[in-house]
């Protein structure tokens, strides 16, 4: 949930789709979910900073992270506890 808040963020009017599949892998299943906002509010500066941190490993990189939504960085704090990768991409 902390995902689409932050994907969400600051956007008014606007369309959210979230697709999820899973993929059956060796006793579970891998699941994806992906959050698709049809309005950005985010400037392509936000946009880069975030997509730097979602390649972060180091949580304590991801915790020191100034003017960042905390939302996004209790995900990224719980998704690297849990081995989960979390891809950013912002399209024009």
């Amino acid at each position: 949930m902390n995902l689409v808040l932050t994907s969400v963020a600051g956007s008014v009017r606007t369309t959210v789709e979230m697709k999820a599949s899973a993929q059956a892998s060796g006793d579970g299943h891998n699941v994806s979910i992906e959050i698709i906002n049809k309005r950005n509010e985010l400037s392509k500066q936000q946009c880069a900073m975030i997509e730097e941190l979602c390649l972060e490993e180091e949580l304590v990189r991801i915790l020191e992270t100034e003017n960042m939504d905390i939302n996004l960085i209790i995900a990224l704090v719980l998704s690297r506890q849990l081995g989960w990768p979390v891809d950013f991409v912002a399209q024009d």
